[in-house]
């Protein structure tokens, strides 16, 4: 990245490859390419030893804040989720932008009340986690880090799941205010102005286990101390809940990680949960 005055620009860069074949494009819909985390794109056959020193610079995508997902894409758009709780969609070719949303108002975790970041790194906590998305039902799944709706104390927060079209960015279905009591010993995920705050650092995670689907969350928190209060969490949606299907509601299945105690917040340096089947 690139910050230029107070915009930052996400950059792309891509190898001038005289008289090769393009790669066949393949899909990034997901931290680390697949549920392996793997990173590998198995189908990419245009980068080799000699020609990986043309790398350079193409075009910058002008962003709203700081970018901490990562990008993903899908057929020649690029989508970008910013620390302002911002999603755009990028044309990958052109660079023009498609369309954008801000999805709610973030917290300053610099500042009193609620203070999370003492060395003032960030002034925006928003979208921190990189969402995923569902090729199938054309589903991008996204979590804003935000201010309670309606309130304007910034130590009110609350973590937001949504359901958007992952074409227009409009709602497939109302956002899922994110909360509730671990299955396997009672604890409380923390919402509103109860510290220590949760954060969502790890990435989204999509499993897909012969056509049943669930949305991954993984929490970690502002300070970890083995004697509680503040825990890891695990939150597993399924899709057909956060679809409102017929017989179906958006009440998450949520393991603690630390049921006895406390702490044990899962932070993955960003990375998503690794997924084989229905396991994670």
């Amino acid at each position: 990245m690139q910050r230029m005055s107070r915009t930052f620009a996400w950059l792309l860069a891509c190898a001038a490859l005289c008289g090769v074949s393009a790669a066949r494009a393949v899909d990034v819909t997901t931290r680390a390419f697949d549920n392996n985390r793997s990173g590998w794109n198995s189908a990419e056959t245009t980068f080799t030893n000699s020609n990986l020193g043309t790398l350079h610079l193409l075009r910058t995508f002008p962003v709203d804040e700081k970018v901490e997902a990562q990008p993903l894409v899908v057929g020649n758009v690029l989508y970008v989720f910013t620390m302002n709780d911002t999603v755009y969609r990028f044309d990958v070719n052109t660079g023009a932008l498609l369309n954008s949303r801000t999805l709610a108002n973030a917290i300053d975790p610099c500042v009193q009340p609620g203070q999370m970041d003492m060395w003032c790194v960030y002034h925006k906590w928003g979208i921190a986690a990189t969402p995923v998305i569902d090729p199938a039902t054309n589903s991008l799944y996204v979590v804003t880090f935000q201010r309670a709706p309606g309130s304007g104390d910034n130590g009110n927060r609350e973590h937001h799941l949504w359901t958007l079209d992952a074409t227009t960015l409009a709602n497939q279905a109302p956002e899922i205010l994110v909360q509730g009591n671990a299955d396997n010993g009672g604890k409380h995920f923390n919402t509103g102005t109860q510290t220590p705050y949760q954060k969502l650092r790890a990435g989204l995670g999509l499993i897909n286990d012969a056509g049943n689907k669930a949305v991954v969350l993984m929490f970690s928190m502002n300070g970890e101390n083995p004697a509680g209060p503040g825990n890891g969490f695990v939150f597993a949606y399924d899709t057909r809940g956060l679809h409102h299907e017929a017989g179906f509601t958006p009440t998450p299945a949520i393991w603690c990680t630390t049921p006895n105690g406390g702490a044990g917040g899962i932070w993955m340096a960003g990375s998503a949960p690794a997924i084989q089947g229905n396991d994670i």
